[in-house]
Order: C-alpha cells, then structure tokens, then sequence
C-alpha cells in the first residue's frame, strides 16, 4: 500500500517576536507548530487565547433551538419515530460544525 505523506507549506514570518509567540503557543498548549502557526494567523495570539479557542466550554455552543424552524423538525422526527418510519440526516463537510 502507497501512503502518501502529506506535505504543509504555510506562510514564514520574518518577525521574531511572532516565531517566539507561535513556539509558545505550541509548547503551552501541547500542539504543533503548524497549528500553532494557523492560530496565530487566525487571531489566536496568546497561549491563553489558543487554549480559550481548542478548549471551549458549553458556554460557546449556541442552543439549537434558535435554528431557523427546528421546532418544525423535531415534530417531524417525534412522528417518523411514531410511525416506526426510517430517518436520514443529510449533512456536508465544511468546517462550521452544522449539520
């Protein structure tokens, strides 16, 4: 079997306080320097910031019920499971986490 290696070219900062706070980052947080580096560039310029954004709490998460018309499919799904009906959950793979 072939396995490829996958292969992360990401931007080089010339900025040695930025390296420094990217190092950081990583070793604060128990994380790779790539990631790291993608949190940084992302806003997460602190070690703190980084562990807030890796390790969110219930807190983040929005209630479902403020969806757009979830109150509609919950009743359709208490029915489905009434009638002993089959359910499918379609969902993509983006990275908003909403399915």
């Amino acid at each position: 079997m072939n396995k490829r290696k996958t292969v992360w070219n990401t931007k080089f900062i010339p900025d040695k306080n930025v390296n420094e706070s990217i190092l950081e980052i990583s070793k604060r947080n128990n994380i790779s320097n790539i990631c790291a580096s993608l949190l940084y560039s992302r806003g997460y310029k602190t070690p703190d910031e980084a562990f807030k954004f890796l390790n969110f709490d219930d807190v983040v998460i929005h209630s479902p019920f403020l969806l757009k018309d979830v109150d509609k499919a919950i009743n359709r799904l208490r029915l489905a499971l009434k009638n002993n009906e089959r359910i499918v959950i379609y969902g993509d793979y983006d990275v908003d986490g909403v399915t």
